[in-house]
């Protein structure tokens, strides 16, 4: 299959291409920024804002994943427009340019912030949990998705969204902390669009969000602990763990909301393999 990445440089396209040429894949690798093309890929420099471009670049594609974006990250360096142009009219240009030629599967990638000032009302957040968005880049992939939607029920391009976790680059040992709460290693992010480019060309669904973090052991009852005293909490299901994160000086999180990732678990398959108990285990064998 040919497939079409925008935001190829991005942190978990990188880790998505080698798996994608691993198992025979084609790849069109499209990014504003230059890159080197690893064999059976093409590189295009262009802007997701080049509709031109970005059709020309789709030409013979039979999917595309669609991870350009401004996120919570540039939100101190990109104005509105900004947000707009990229966000809202990138993914406008990638669905047209689909439209244009006839590619019908799609990977589109969301965050799950979207669900915004909606989570107040919940104590577990799943796809079930309206949007409700509290910052510009979470309006702009609302509107994203919303577009998805459409083109999905007006052209038949079957589509999946994928609602992310938090899994921005910083220390391991933090990026390890995280996944207690709403993080996910992006090897996990890169297996869940994999899992989902799968689905969608096989037109296992017309279109559907799925959320994508780290495993979450903690239950219901739990959760009045994990705002207050949450080591006590991690110590009953990892026990041995306050005293591994204590000698690297690692907090242990306040935990606000569970998830529930099962949606993603019975319809794509997913598996997360980056867990807190993994990462307490790399912590050990640092020692």
């Amino acid at each position: 299959m040919k497939i079409l990445i925008t935001g190829a440089r991005g942190n978990f396209a990188i880790a998505l291409i080698p798996q994608l040429l691993a198992t025979g894949h084609d790849l069109i690798l499209y990014d504003l920024e230059p890159m080197l093309a690893p064999e059976n890929c093409i590189a295009v420099q262009a802007d997701i804002r080049d509709a031109g471009a970005l059709t020309a670049a789709m030409r013979d594609c039979d999917a595309v994943i669609h991870a350009a974006s401004y996120h919570a990250d540039h939100l101190e360096t990109r104005n509105a427009d900004d947000y707009h142009t990229v966000n809202v009219n990138g993914t406008q240009n990638v669905l047209r340019a689909m439209v244009l030629n006839r590619v019908k599967a799609l990977v589109y990638s969301s965050s799950d912030t979207v669900h915004g000032d909606a989570v107040r009302n919940y104590h577990t957040l799943d796809e079930s949990v309206p949007c409700l968005p509290n910052s510009l880049d979470d309006l702009t992939f609302c509107i994203g998705e919303e577009l998805c939607r459409y083109y999905a029920r007006m052209h038949r391009i079957h589509t999946a969204i994928l609602r992310y976790g938090n899994f921005r680059p910083m220390d391991w040992r933090r990026e390890g902390v995280r996944l207690l709460s709403n993080g996910v290693d992006r090897q996990d992010v890169a297996q869940a669009n994999e899992l989902a480019l799968g689905a969608v060309l096989n037109e296992d669904f017309l279109c559907e969000s799925f959320l994508i973090r780290s495993v979450c052991p903690f239950a219901l009852s739990d959760l009045a602990e994990l705002e207050l005293t949450p080591a006590e909490v991690v110590e009953r299901y990892y026990p041995g763990a306050t005293e591994i994160l204590h000698q690297y000086e690692l907090p242990v999180p306040r935990v606000l909301m569970l998830h529930d990732i099962n949606k993603a678990i019975e319809t794509l398959g997913y598996d997360p393999q980056h867990t807190f108990e993994s990462f307490l285990n790399q912590l050990t064998l640092a020692r």
